[in-house]
């Protein structure tokens, strides 16, 4: 059943963002991301865990927070990216 849910929501996201000009549709990143954010507790903690490791341990915790935070954005913009594949000229 879950895997259903998760399909049928994807399928829904994609005609309902797959149209919408890049512009609008990376627009959505910010609020999305913010969003994706506050509802994953789990995502957050793996997202700073693994940045805080990359930025290694002088990065400060506003820092490495604001990768979180463009990390997620960035989830958002690709998922978009993803839903408007079908779309795009082979070009």
């Amino acid at each position: 059943m879950r895997a259903f849910l998760t399909f049928g929501t994807y399928r829904v996201l994609g005609a309902l963002t797959g149209p919408l000009p890049p512009a609008m549709g990376y627009g959505l990143g910010r609020p999305f991301g913010a969003l994706l954010l506050a509802t994953s507790p789990q995502l957050k903690r793996i997202l700073t865990s693994n940045l805080r490791h990359v930025v290694g341990p002088d990065a400060s915790e506003e820092e490495v927070q604001l990768l979180v935070r463009r990390a997620c954005m960035n989830i958002i913009k690709g998922h978009y990216d993803l839903f408007r594949l079908s779309r795009l000229s082979t070009e």
